[in-house]
């Protein structure tokens, strides 16, 4: 595997735009690291088939992702397109797509995103999880997007699916395994498809009055002031 690493020295930052983050062919996997860093990812495409692990990983760092697609292709395990560990992860205007799961694969489908002891704020974001093929499906689909921080977890104005399963019960949209619950606000859950449905959502929620901040097309620039508007959707 080939690792795309962002490990930058104590007090600098990074800001990456347009690039496309891709596999360069089946075999050869491509995956990106941000570790112990900050990082803004805009108008960018992070992308692999067959891969073995996520498409990126974000641990112990701060992340924001901008007008992103973040997919990962059919694998033999469960692989999220987003793994954030002791992170904080900010995305606007993203998709994410799991794992699907190979005929030959165990464990399961992907979820969407992943998050352990993170902050997740989604902002007009579309999160889905991978499906699970009618030859082997007897492992579980993936779920949109699965936390174990409730409380840390915000999510404005997205759609969150669960991934399908032709044997058996769909994805969830949200799975939360905290007691706090995950806060939403204008936000649709669609279960996964399957011979029933999967559950809209696994853990507590609640319905709360975010506010999520959709930059204008232009970069936002250090020392220049700019107008806020407010807009309901």
């Amino acid at each position: 595997p080939s690792i795309a690493l962002f490990q930058l020295p104590g007090g600098q930052s990074a800001r990456v735009r347009g690039l496309d983050f891709r596999s360069p062919q089946v075999f050869q996997v491509l995956t990106t690291h941000v570790i112990d860093s900050v990082v803004a990812f805009e108008s960018c495409t992070f992308a692999g088939a067959l891969t073995i692990q996520e498409v990126m990983l974000a641990r112990d760092s701060s992340v924001s992702v901008r007008g992103c697609d973040l997919i990962v292709h059919t694998t033999a395990v469960d692989n999220p397109a987003l793994r954030a560990e002791q992170s904080r992860i900010v995305a606007v205007d993203c998709s994410f797509r799991g794992s699907d799961l190979t005929p030959d694969g165990s464990a399961g489908a992907g979820d969407g995103i992943r998050a352990t002891n993170s902050h997740l704020h989604l902002v007009r974001c579309l999160v889905r999880g991978g499906d699970t093929p009618t030859v082997f499906c007897f492992d579980p689909p993936g779920d949109g997007v699965g936390t174990d921080r409730g409380d840390r977890t915000w999510i404005a104005v997205s759609t969150l699916v669960g991934g399908t399963r032709a044997c058996g019960p769909g994805g969830a949209a949200l799975v939360n395994t905290s007691a706090s619950p995950a806060r939403l606000a204008r936000t649709t859950l669609q279960p996964g498809v399957g011979t029933t449905p999967g559950p809209i959502a696994v853990g507590p929620t609640v319905a709360d009055d975010l506010i999520g901040l959709a930059a204008p097309s232009q970069a936002l620039t250090r020392g220049v002031a700019y107008r806020v508007d407010d807009r309901t959707d």
